[in-house]
């Protein structure tokens, strides 16, 4: 592209590159998408323990990345039975064949670590 300005006789040469067209909107993560993220990451590593996989590893991961290492964090599995999550993963690791079907995280009022998780698993 030539520009030529009023302050001198000769023209500037400038190299345009034009980029694809960008849609800010497409880019956009919602809110849903992300917990939607975090519950089937959630639900992976909980599906690798029952599958008798490195326990302490998927363990250790779900207690770092999102119970703020707290493992008496609540789990409720199929709408009843209520247990820390320790003890849950425990029974889960011993209790062979279960599949987990959903797994929904509830987080504290600051979003930042998992309070309560919500599991539905069938064998």
């Amino acid at each position: 592209m030539t520009l030529y300005t009023n302050e001198s006789e000769e023209p500037v040469l400038h190299h345009i590159k034009i980029l694809p067209y960008y849609d800010a909107l497409e880019d956009e993560v919602s809110v849903e998408d992300t917990y939607a993220k975090i519950d089937n990451d959630f639900k992976y590593h909980l599906q690798q323990i029952a599958y008798g996989n490195n326990f302490n590893m998927h363990y250790n991961y779900l207690l770092r990345t999102y119970l703020c290492n707290n493992e008496n964090t609540v789990v409720k599995v199929n709408d009843s039975k209520v247990n820390n999550f320790y003890m849950y993963c425990a029974g889960l690791q011993f209790d062979k064949n279960n599949v987990i079907q959903t797994v929904k995280v509830n987080f504290d009022d600051a979003q930042n670590c998992v309070t309560k998780v919500d599991i539905n698993q069938s064998k």
